[in-house]
């Protein structure tokens, strides 16, 4: 039986625990400007939940500097559409953030 195998093109973000609900998200900014690394700070209630809504939070703010910095017109919406989240250790996780470009219209169509 031959299975099939799909590769997915997936940004990543590294996403560290700093105690208290503190998180700290960190990514790398585009080539052209600069090589730099992004990073954005997280409070999340503490609970049980804690790292899934860290890692959703991270997700949102990765689109939204995303969208930021990439010059659509204002045609176009980046959502995400899947996270995957791997242990590095106690305290890092790696998540893998697949997005996808959507049309405004589209987004204006559905919601009606």
């Amino acid at each position: 039986m031959q299975t099939t195998k799909t590769v997915n093109n997936a940004h990543t973000i590294n996403l560290t625990y700093c105690g208290y609900g503190k998180y700290i998200a960190t990514w790398k900014g585009f080539p052209n400007s600069g090589p730099k690394n992004i990073r954005r700070t997280i409070h999340v209630v503490d609970n049980a939940r804690q790292l899934d809504n860290a890692a959703i939070q991270a997700s949102d703010l990765f689109t939204d500097w995303l969208k930021e910095t990439t010059p659509t017109g204002g045609l176009r919406d980046c959502i995400v559409t899947s996270i995957t989240m791997g242990y590095v250790n106690a305290d890092k996780r790696v998540l893998l953030v697949q997005t996808d470009w959507t049309e405004i219209n589209s987004l204006k169509i559905e919601a009606a």
